[in-house]
């Protein structure tokens, strides 16, 4: 982390962080000690990091009706946040945490698999049977090297009283590390998020929804459980960062890209700005606002920079920092932030992912095929590794027999990814009659993931480009206007969106509209250059480049394509080998040159 460390910091003029509200800790004798030697304990320091203790907090188990598995896991998450805004200790995510619920392992096998040198382990019962509501509450602090309990406590308490709990516990752990805190991280680690346990428990169902997957009925469930949290407790600051957060998520990837959708988002973020200002959650909550929102890259990462200063030991804040630097252009320091942020969450599985997508657009090919077949160990289920271990076998060796073998391995779905990476395969064997009958039975209606930098497409235009490539005339033409008609519509309400703009671009070259898909494709470069989003801009030239390629511009195509090879970027000699949409240009000169 060290080196995450010494190029954010500079970023921003770094503020006092985190008045958070202060409860006090019930056993004074318990109370973590508060260092007045600041400089003793800065974290620029080059060597801050290499002598921290390493610690995971467990889920704790739960002992109570299945149902309220939720709970179990918020309590020891929320003690895993406290934690982490530590900068003495490296603290292990949550989500990498998650994956050790109800495990049978040892203390020692998970100390060895994630390098840790303390587990805090336990257990939570809610008793909904008491007149009131109780909870038992009952952690361990283990250390690994010799399997020692250093401290365990009872807690019986009201349901209310969780809150005081998660602060007795987190402080009982910085006691018997004899960690030394600043004023600022005794506040966090004894603050409290609300005081209405019905929000409270609102919110850990957004939690729960947030972390399932990045769909969009997740998506959409996670705004939900938000809203009700701040609609029980309007002075929920956490709970309405958390709510802007999901709002601009359903804005960024696509599924909401209406006005109001990011009006929605601003609104909570206000609102939580002016509960709590210095919340950490607050800053990151708005460095995401300005990131999805109107990619003011500056704005974000000084609102991230503030939210990292207070909590050094959450992945998420350093995921998000080294994805504004990937849309910076500065892929080399977003693959280290997320190499950082690794050694606190090696197993999120979306964060692998990430990482193999960084390493793929720099074309270090063994480092992505690696990430993505680690992302398969974690989530064999899942599409996306798969996803992304066939781009890589496209783009470094082209070879369609060794993609082949991956994608019959793809879990048996019918959704965007996994039809788009069918219907890549056979497109690029050139077997157009099998592009057809994979569209043609898929239940998926509108639009295809052709990418792992989400490049959706009209099914439609899809179908278009097989009749072509096939010699069907009138059935890709008939295809390519059901294409256009869709596209048009959906500009109408999202005029200033750069992907729309550059399907609609390759929809009228399959038409002959040389004119207007010339229009605009170059439109999409201009809502979206590179200099302005080097990761999704690099799409939006490569579909300019196919344009102008069908029109007969080919001096102009292959332009693009140079730039895109001087460039990190998912275009590789391989892929323009095996992509039709390339034929126009194989007789030139300058395009055989590319293909060494």
């Amino acid at each position: 982390m060290t080196m995450l460390r010494a190029r954010v910091v500079p970023l921003v003029i770094l503020l006092s962080i985190f008045a958070a509200v202060v409860i006090t800790i019930r056993m004074t004798s318990d109370a973590p000690v508060v260092s007045s030697d600041t400089a003793a304990h800065d974290r620029d320091q080059p060597d801050a990091a290499s002598h921290r203790s390493v610690v995971v907090v467990l889920p704790f188990e739960n002992l109570g009706n299945a149902r309220d598995a939720f709970f179990a896991a918020g309590v020891s998450d929320e003690i895993a946040t406290r934690l982490a805004s530590i900068s003495s200790i490296a603290v292990i995510s949550r989500t990498t945490a998650s994956r050790y619920a109800n495990t049978t392992k040892s203390i020692a096998d998970i100390g060895e698999e994630l390098g840790v040198d303390y587990v805090l382990e336990g257990s939570v019962r809610w008793d909904h049977a008491v007149r009131g509501s109780r909870v038992r509450i009952a952690p361990r602090l283990i250390r690994v090297s010799d399997d020692t309990q250093l401290w365990s406590g009872q807690y019986d308490r009201q349901l209310e009283d969780v809150f005081g709990v998660q602060s007795d516990v987190a402080a009982q752990v910085v006691r018997q590390l004899n960690l030394r805190l600043r004023a600022e991280e005794q506040r966090a680690v004894a603050g409290i998020l609300t005081d209405n346990f019905a929000a409270y428990e609102a919110y850990l169902h957004g939690q729960e929804a947030a972390k399932r997957s990045y769909g969009e009925r997740d998506a959409r469930e996670t705004v939900t459980w938000f809203a009700k949290a701040v609609a029980l407790d309007p002075s929920f600051a956490t709970a309405w960062a958390r709510l802007s957060i999901a709002h601009a998520y359903l804005y960024h990837v696509g599924f909401d890209r209406s006005p109001a959708r990011l009006e929605q988002a601003r609104r909570a973020l206000d609102r939580a700005s002016s509960i709590d200002a210095e919340l950490p959650l607050v800053h990151m909550a708005a460095g995401y606002f300005h990131y999805w929102g109107y990619l003011n890259y500056e704005r974000a990462s000084a609102e991230l920079a503030l939210a990292w200063k207070a909590l050094p030991n959450d992945s998420d804040v350093i995921q998000a920092i080294a994805f504004v630097r990937r849309r910076q252009g500065d892929f080399e320091e977003a693959a280290q932030d997320l190499k950082d942020a690794q050694t606190l969450d090696p197993q999120n599985v979306r964060l692998v992912l990430e990482i193999g997508q960084t390493q793929l657009t720099l074309r270090r090919y063994g480092d992505a095929a690696a990430a993505y077949d680690r992302a398969i160990e974690l989530a064999p289920n899942q599409s996306l590794g798969y996803a992304g271990r066939v781009e890589t076998e496209w783009m470094s060796s082209g070879s369609l027999d060794a993609t082949a073998k991956l994608i019959a391995k793809l879990p048996k779905r019918d959704d965007e990814n996994t039809v788009g990476l069918q219907y890549r395969q056979v497109l690029y064997r050139r077997d157009f009659d099998a592009a057809l009958r994979i569209l043609g039975r898929t239940r998926v209606k509108e639009f295809l993931l052709l990418h792992v930098e989400q490049a959706f497409l009209p099914k439609q235009l899809l179908v278009a480009d097989a009749y072509a490539l096939r010699g069907n005339a009138a059935e890709a033409r008939q295809s390519y206007e059901a294409s256009r008609v869709l596209l048009e519509r959906a500009i109408a309400t999202r005029p200033d969106d750069a992907s729309l703009r550059s399907a609609l671009g390759l929809t009228l070259a399959g038409l002959g509209d040389k004119a207007r898909a010339i229009e605009e494709a170059t439109r999409a470069v201009e809502l979206l250059p590179v200099a302005k989003d080097a990761l999704s801009g690099a799409e939006r030239v490569v579909d300019l480049a196919k344009v102008l390629a069908r029109c007969g511009e080919k001096q102009q195509a292959i332009e693009r394509l140079q730039s895109l090879l001087a460039m990190p970027s998912l275009v590789s000699p391989a892929v323009l080998r095996l992509d039709p949409a390339w034929d126009p240009l194989r007789s030139e000169e300058a395009f055989r040159a590319l293909l060494q």
